[in-house]
């Protein structure tokens, strides 16, 4: 509770010397409050309504106004960890020496808090207390995904291997031209009349090599596994492949699974590739 006694001069109503002791001076004129002038260390914004007359006794309420020189946002963690995912460190929010609720004494917002980069934590007074507060924090950037990659093959989008049905003589070339370590290739016997070359774009895929059987819907059925867990080049050896599969690759990456059975098309003669992540280099 407050009480001001105001004088006035051509409509305008002046304080007091007296009253300029304390933290806040009251300017008005006949019609109400018209104005709140900050002294000293606090700034105060008037909620309640005065009815001033040449001298009069007024009742007022006041909010703490959150500034620069009274409060402070301190945020534990000033450098966080990029998680894809908003991030929302831990923070605490003083007013002088008090330290204030939320949810009681302010609301909390943020913002560009998700990417690498300087993100803004404010703070809005409440309750007891109004005004704005800022605080601003670093999102590291992205981990760097330790990967070794294996070929020299420049993929696109979402390829994660390349697969080439080469003849026996262009082996070796292939795996100069393509591999970064040609001599770490993995053989597999599927027969004797043509080689596929499977190129990995990285270490982390891996390959299954199959038999299949033609079913009398069309389906494929597997059979007999010739090799698993394959990880780097491989070369298959295999009878001779017409229009109907004989076998098939199983490749998984990181949670994507492609199978793909080896044949060729009747319209160009090139192995039929239903799926963006394979690419195709046959010579």
């Amino acid at each position: 509770m407050i009480y001001v006694t105001c004088i006035y001069s051509m409509g305008v109503g002046y304080i007091p010397s007296q009253l300029f002791k304390g933290d806040y001076i009251i300017m008005c004129n006949k019609k109400g409050i018209k104005k709140i002038l900050m002294v000293g260390a606090a700034a105060l914004m008037l909620v309640g309504a005065v009815i001033a007359s040449p001298k009069i006794s007024s009742k007022a309420c006041f909010k703490q106004y959150l500034s620069s020189f009274n409060s402070k946002v301190m945020i534990t963690t000033p450098a966080c960890d990029y998680t894809g995912q908003e991030v929302k460190p831990e923070y605490k929010v003083y007013y002088k020496a008090k330290e204030l609720k939320e949810g009681t004494d302010f609301v909390a917002t943020f913002k560009n808090n998700i990417e690498p980069g300087t993100a803004t934590l404010t703070v809005k007074g409440i309750g007891a207390y109004s005004g704005k507060r800022k605080a601003k924090f670093i999102i590291n950037e992205k981990p760097v995904e330790e990967v070794n990659n294996l070929t020299k093959i420049d993929f696109q989008g979402e390829e994660f291997f390349a697969i080439a049905a080469v003849s026996r003589f262009l082996i070796e070339p292939m795996a100069n031209d393509y591999l970064v370590n040609p001599e770490a290739i993995t053989n597999v016997d599927a027969g004797m009349g043509e080689a596929f070359m499977l190129f990995p774009k990285t270490d982390k895929v891996k390959f299954r090599v199959e038999t299949v059987a033609l079913c009398e819907d069309g389906s494929l059925a597997a059979q007999n596994v010739l090799a698993q867990d394959l990880s780097g080049a491989v070369v298959i050896y295999s009878n001779p492949v017409e229009y109907v599969p004989n076998f098939q690759v199983v490749a998984e990456c990181e949670g994507k699974t492609v199978t793909l059975p080896i044949s060729y098309s009747g319209i160009d003669g090139r192995l039929v590739i239903d799926s963006e992540y394979v690419k195709d280099i046959t010579p």
